[in-house]
C-alpha cells in the first residue's frame, strides 16, 4: 500500500505514543506532519533544549529531515512489532532525539522571510488602482490611482509571498544547525566550568 494507507496509520499511532510518553514525563511535545508523505516529526523540549525524532517509512529527502533522529516504520507491522516500536519511540522521546530548533523559532524565521519578500508587492483593486505594500509601515500605499483623487480605502488583506518547499527546508535546516551549534557550545562551556577550565 502507498504512503496514504497502512504506513500513514502506523506513523500516526506511533507519533501519538510519543506524545503520550512526553506528556507523562512532563515534557512539551509538538508534532509536525509532512504535507507530502506519511512522515511525522516529534519535537520534544527537555531542559530548555529541543530534540527531534522523525518517524517515517522512507528515507529523508531533505537535509532538514536528516537533522532528526530517524525511526524507521516498516510498511507492515503486526501487533507485537508495533508494541516493540511504540516502546522504542517512547524511550527515545524521554532520552533521545537529535538537537533541533524549536518549531516556534522556525515559524518565526518563515515569517521574517515572508515579511521581507512582501515588501514592494503590488495589488490592483477592482477600480484599477495599484497598491504597493510597505514592510516598514506594514501598510498598503497608493502606487497609481485610476482617477485624479487617490483612493481612500486600501486593500483589506496582507500580501503573502509563497515560500517553496525547498526554501522552507533550507531555512529549517539552517535553524537546526544553529540550535545544534548553540547546544554544543553550552555543553563545552559547562564541561570547562565543571573541570576548572577557567583560571
Amino acid at each position: 500500500m502507498g504512503r496514504g494507507g497502512c504506513e500513514s496509520t502506523a506513523v500516526r499511532r506511533l507519533a501519538a505514543c510519543g506524545e503520550t510518553a512526553a506528556s507523562f514525563a512532563g515534557w512539551l511535545c509538538i508534532t509536525e506532519r509532512s504535507p507530502g508523505s506519511e512522515s511525522a516529526y516529534l519535537h520534544v523540549e527537555r531542559h530548555a533544549t529541543w530534540y527531534g525524532l522523525r518517524l517515517s517509512s522512507h528515507a529523508p529527502a531533505y537535509a532538514c529531515s536528516r537533522d532528526y533522529e530517524q525511526i524507521f516504520v516498516p510498511p507492515r507491522l503486526d501487533d507485537n512489532a508495533f508494541r516493540r516500536l511504540a516502546l522504542h519511540v517512547a524511550a527515545r522521546v524521554r532520552h533521545g532525539g537529535r538537537v533541533v530548533a524549536s518549531p516556534a523559532e522556525v515559524q518565526e524565521a518563515f515569517g521574517r522571510l515572508t515579511a521581507f519578500l512582501a515588501d514592494g508587492m503590488h495589488f490592483a483593486d477592482r477600480r484599477r488602482n495599484r497598491w504597493m505594500w510597505s514592510a516598514e509601515t506594514q501598510q498598503w500605499r497608493v502606487a497609481r490611482s485610476a482617477s485624479a483623487d487617490p483612493p481612500a480605502v486600501p486593500p483589506p488583506h496582507r500580501p503573502v509571498p509563497h515560500l517553496s518547499l525547498r526554501i522552507r527546508a533550507e531555512i529549517r535546516h539552517l535553524r537546526h544547525q544553529r540550535a545544534l551549534w548553540e547546544a554544543e557550545e553550552q555543553a563545552a562551556v559547562g564541561r570547562a566550568v565543571a573541570g576548572g577550565g577557567g583560571r
